[in-house]
């Protein structure tokens, strides 16, 4: 609740601003069924060897782990630097299917770090 949907975020399709471009790209994956499921089931495939996630993972979903892997690696940014995105930029937030409104909670650099640190480079 809170959070707006996916589909209906609207990017400036004229910015040349690099952070626009890649969640607009993640915006387009999401929107297809397929091209998602298959995103989230090579994410899923790689927390198998890790946990059970048949009983759980605390912290954050497949799809909010892709969004930020995907803005780590493509724009080679630090810890700190995702940190500040994932908690005070709203428009990744929404992207990454958190509310704006209902919580605000800063995204802490353990849970991205050790939630970006399951995938591999050949993910």
């Amino acid at each position: 609740m809170g959070a707006t949907p996916i589909e209906d975020l609207k990017f400036n399709p004229k910015s040349r601003d690099d952070n626009q471009a890649r969640r607009f790209s993640l915006q387009a994956a999401c929107c297809d069924v397929e091209t998602r499921d298959h995103i989230l089931e090579v994410v899923a495939e790689s927390y198998r060897q890790y946990t059970d996630c048949d009983n759980g993972r605390p912290g954050m979903s497949f799809w909010q782990i892709c969004v930020f892997a995907i803005l780590k690696q493509g724009f080679n940014v630090d810890d700190d630097w995702l940190v500040d995105l994932a908690s005070n930029h709203m428009g990744t937030r929404s992207l990454a299917g958190l509310s704006n409104v209902l919580d605000l909670r800063p995204i802490s650099a353990a849970t991205l770090a050790n939630s970006i640190s399951c995938l591999t480079d050949d993910d």
